[in-house]
């Protein structure tokens, strides 16, 4: 009845998984392997989540779950296996974040472009500038806004890569196609 809800609802949109318990359930989504279950028994129904992984589609699961349940007169149960941190519990610092990491490279790069010669020194500030923007951006959402409660070195080491990889493509670009390249580049960003 669930999955035949699922196919109502959004055909075609939901891969369903089984799973033999709860614990095959967890690890599915711990891995990653899948965003939510809904597990039915006699005397309730569960809906775990990884609310971290995609706040849209645990409340879409837990929708699907708390109709199923009420068709089934049945209680139902919310588990969020993966949440963001307390402090931003749906996750919009990690959304806003999204944006200084396509500009921030972006930004950069145009300015690295109009002030810097040579490939080994725009390079260098390229690095650089990916490092300082980095560190400084994790700081903000980890110790400001809360967004991340982990390792902050690991975190802002991966939004140093993210905001190096932005950076790169536009000097790449440029390099490539010269004037149009950073148009190229803003329009694959903003896509």
């Amino acid at each position: 009845a669930i999955v035949e809800g699922l196919d109502r609802i959004s055909p075609g949109s939901f891969s369903i998984t089984p799973a033999e318990n709860t614990d095959e359930t967890s690890k599915l989504i711990l891995d990653r392997s899948v965003y939510g279950a809904i597990i039915v028994e006699k005397a309730e129904l569960t809906v775990q989540i990884a609310s971290a992984a995609s706040y849209p589609v645990s409340a879409a699961i837990t929708g699907v779950g708390e109709q199923s349940g009420q068709r089934a007169s049945l209680p139902v149960k919310v588990v969020d296996i993966a949440p963001f941190s307390a402090a931003d519990p749906k996750g919009v610092g990690l959304s806003a974040g999204a944006l200084p990491i396509a500009l921030g490279g972006w930004i950069a790069a145009v300015g690295i472009i109009s002030t810097i010669q040579g490939a080994r020194q725009r390079l260098a500030a390229a690095i650089s500038f990916a490092i300082v923007g980095g560190f400084t951006l994790t700081g903000v959402l980890q110790f400001w806004l809360g967004t991340f409660d982990g390792n902050y070195a690991l975190t802002a080491a991966c939004v140093t890569l993210g905001i190096a990889a932005t950076c790169f493509l536009v000097l790449g670009l440029q390099q490539l196609l010269k004037g149009p390249g950073i148009g190229i580049a803003a329009v694959l960003l903003v896509l």
